[in-house]
């Protein structure tokens, strides 16, 4: 699979240059891309460069040597058998080749035996040494490595060392394998752009499999909205990534903006099992933990009722049987494995970026509106608040309606039109049927701040279907048109070009052509002329003086 992350790119050229010198361990949770780097930076098998691999796992961490048989049993035969007896005799019980003695390979004999075949093999030309997963190596093979690293040529000898860690800890194993000064190289979580780059270059791979089931549905790809979803339940780890867009696209349909996303069933299984000891309120403050967007231990004793004074970390008040359920929560989901034991700052972090959203899914749409109502209530921040508020009061509510709202435009100012577009459609969602005006006004406002974030598939989602037919031959369903296509046969109407109107609602001109032959379409005319004859056509309805009165499109319907 090509790889066009630029952050990536730059971290193997980087990779490469240390490796010139050294050694290399990349370090980072598990799943963050660590073994993709690792290959990458090894030599292809046509250049004839030698290369001693191994990939210990934690079943093996206790079978002595296992690591290091598993580095040496791609060695020629012709190189072992150069080595003097008893080294020769060491490597070969190692590698199972002889039977071993009462007391095993001798201890000092096996150091130099692997020092020496390290040495041959890197005669010529530069050996590569790869270890990945410096976490497991068992003890044995582990001391007989470094010993023989303090006294290898870094330059002749290129140690890769892959090493599971927990941000911020750096490696603990993996630079005692590397001779020389070895460079530490943290993996980064994936950007937005990198995740989206990531999942479709997955895509054409799973495309290209010859062993793709013909009988099943292609894989579907993920719009950018769900992508977006995708990246910021994952975290921007790459294999938690794959695995929460694989079980979207096996869903039978894809997710609603508002609804969760599928978590896959092993994660899910995991997470059970891991809240089976858990009480009721524990698990209710962990699923307003995994909904609040970074939560602290702060939020969840506000949210248990306790007075938080921010400056100092310390409870006021004497609640303290809130104060126990918070500290038990916290020590139970912890013991589980739920959360990380590391919060010096308060924050508190999941063992696994999906946790989050496994708790939010597995929550009653009761549960989930709870937590909402309470990071709405505790939020200072306005955007983030209303945007807490949509969830929490589901159904019609013009006051809400209008909170959100507000908070789209705050978002607009602020430079960002994709909140500001999610807010604006539901703002629409939530406008009561009574005020169709204001909800046409939301919809044109929304598809302008949808169109501002290039999210193109949530602009065409401002279009509502086509209620029942009114009286009257221009109020058939037909005929019928949407807000975003009103506004433009109004602009029309007031002599507007296509430039002009693709100007004012942030729409393209070719946007703006197919809109007015959708409505050409609609109202059985042909040309922009009728179309504005027909925007001043007077009104059946007479006015106050008796007269009618000029309107814009009076007999369109529009579709709320």
């Amino acid at each position: 699979m090509a790889h066009t992350d630029p952050t990536r790119h730059d971290l193997l050229v980087l990779a490469r240059r240390r490796l010139a010198q050294g050694g290399v361990v990349l370090h980072g949770p598990a799943g963050i891309g660590k073994t993709f780097v690792l290959r990458s930076l090894l030599p292809t098998a046509a250049r004839g460069i030698p290369i001693l691999h191994t990939e210990p796992t934690s079943a093996e961490a206790e079978l002595a040597f296992s690591s290091l048989a598993d580095l040496l049993d791609s060695v020629a035969d012709g190189v072992i058998e150069a080595l003097p007896c008893p080294q020769r005799s060491a490597v070969r019980i190692v590698l199972c080749r002889e039977p071993p003695g009462p007391d095993g390979p001798d201890p000092l004999a096996l150091r130099l035996g692997v020092l020496a075949v390290l040495r041959a093999l890197s005669a010529a030309t530069p050996v590569h040494v790869a270890i990945d997963g410096a976490q497991w190596m068992d003890a044995a093979g582990a001391e007989v490595l470094a010993f023989a690293a303090r006294r290898l040529d870094p330059t002749r000898v290129r140690v890769i060392v892959a090493e599971t860690t927990d941000p911020p800890a750096g490696p603990i194993h993996g630079t005692r394998f590397c001779p020389g000064t070895p460079s530490e190289l943290e993996l980064p979580p994936l950007g937005l752009s990198e995740t989206r780059d990531l999942l479709a270059h997955h895509d054409i791979d799973h495309d290209l499999d010859d062993d793709h089931d013909p009988d099943r549905p292609p894989d579907r790809s993920l719009p950018h909205w769900l992508s977006r979803q995708v990246y910021e339940a994952s975290a921007g780890n790459p294999m938690y990534a794959l695995e929460l867009a694989g079980a979207v696209r096996r869903s039978a349909r894809f997710p609603d903006r508002d609804q969760p996303l599928p978590v896959p069933d092993r994660l899910r299984r995991l997470l059970i099992a891991r809240l089976e000891g858990l009480a009721p309120e524990a698990r209710r403050l962990l699923l307003l933990a995994g909904a609040a967007a970074r939560p602290t231990v702060g939020l969840l004793r506000i949210a248990v009722g306790l007075s938080y004074d921010a400056r100092d970390a310390r409870v006021a008040a004497a609640d303290r049987a809130a104060e126990d359920l918070v500290r038990r929560t916290l020590a139970d989901a912890t013991s589980a494995g739920i959360l990380d034991p590391h919060r010096d700052d308060g924050r508190l972090r999941f063992t696994q970026p999906l946790f989050a959203a496994a708790l939010y899914a597995d929550g009653s749409p009761e549960q989930r509106r709870a937590a909402h109502a309470a990071l709405a209530a505790l939020s200072g921040e306005p955007i983030d608040r209303a945007r807490r508020l949509a969830p929490a009061a589901p159904g019609p509510n013009e006051r809400v309606a209008a909170t959100l709202m507000s908070a789209a435009e705050q978002a607009r100012r602020r430079g960002m039109p994709e909140d500001a577009a999610a807010l604006a459609r539901l703002a629409v969602a939530r406008t009561p049927d009574e005020h169709a005006d204001r909800r046409c006004e939301r919809c044109l406002d929304g598809a302008g701040h949808a169109y501002a974030a290039a999210d193109f598939e949530l602009a065409r989602l401002t279009r509502v279907d086509d209620p029942e037919s009114a009286d009257g031959p221009l109020h058939t369903p037909s005929r019928a048109l949407t807000p975003a296509e009103h506004r433009v046969a109004e602009l029309v109407g007031d002599g507007a070009t296509n430039r002009e109107i693709a100007g004012r609602l942030f729409l393209s001109a070719k946007t703006v052509e197919s809109t007015l032959t959708r409505v050409y379409r609609k109202l059985g005319i042909r040309s922009r002329a009728e179309l504005i004859r027909l925007s001043l056509a007077p009104s059946e309805e007479p006015d106050s003086t008796g007269r009618g009165t000029p309107k814009h499109l009076p007999a369109l319907r529009v579709t709320p």
